[in-house]
């Protein structure tokens, strides 16, 4: 059904930002300050992330360069997962093909600039996968802002970036 849009995007190397809804889950949230944004949003970019992947769109359309919002979510922490269990459930990709496609997106830094993700970043795609992202407008005070250049370029100096 969307093969023709993903045809398009192929053929225009197009940049695609994928970033997870913010829908609310059946259940409740576990916690007060446990809201959408935190326990939601990372696993639905992850999601659509592993839905590229092993669909095989990721391997069909390798033009079309995707980032993903905030390191991607739980993407890098769930990736090997996917790649051990995926061929086991009907995936006909091998674990390396899996884990090859998962390195070959792009990463935000967006509400993720914690030295010790962009540590386990460094560790799993390497510096040249990751790009600067704010999240801006929606987190917008100059602390923030600080926070997250600090970070990022505190990164490159001490050799995880």
């Amino acid at each position: 059904m969307f093969d023709p849009i993903w045809e398009e995007l192929n053929s225009r190397r197009a940049a695609v930002f994928l970033h997870g809804a913010q829908t609310r889950p059946e259940r409740p949230d576990p916690h007060d300050f446990l809201g959408v944004p935190i326990v939601e949003v990372p696993h639905e970019t992850f999601k659509a992330a592993a839905s590229l992947v092993v669909s095989g769109r990721k391997r069909r359309y390798p033009n079309i360069n995707f980032v993903l919002a905030h390191l991607g979510g739980s993407t890098p922490f769930l990736a090997p997962r996917v790649a051990v269990l995926s061929n086991y459930m009907g995936s006909g990709l091998t674990p390396e093909d899996i884990l090859e496609d998962f390195k070959t997106f792009y990463y935000d830094t967006a509400l993720s600039s914690h030295e010790s993700t962009l540590a386990a970043m460094q560790s799993f795609v390497g510096s040249d996968r990751l790009v600067f992202g704010t999240d801006f407008p929606g987190r917008h005070s100059s602390e923030f802002r600080e926070l997250c250049v600090f970070n990022v370029v505190r990164s490159r100096f001490e050799g995880y970036g």
